[in-house]
């Protein structure tokens, strides 16, 4: 995920050509601050988190998936 905002800042014209939009994703999944609960509850709320995000059908990971498929992002992982 932090890899894609990265992207988008480094390539917004792609990214954006793509009709993705990471920050407005990350921003509608509304993630919680995990370090504001008591420290027993941070790992489960993470591993909740992370598997609700790594779900197929989650946009944000649906977006992230279509990244990996544009050119300029195969170039640089050197897959084109």
């Amino acid at each position: 995920m932090l890899n894609g905002l990265v992207v988008e800042l480094v390539f917004p014209e792609e990214v954006h050509g793509a009709g993705l939009r990471l920050f407005d994703l990350v921003a509608q999944a509304a993630l919680p601050d995990v370090t504001a609960l008591p420290e027993p509850q941070r790992l489960p709320r993470l591993r909740q988190l992370f598997e609700t995000l790594r779900d197929g059908t989650h946009p944000l990971r649906q977006a992230l998936e279509k990244l990996a498929s544009l050119e300029t992002i195969r170039i640089i992982e050197g897959k084109a």
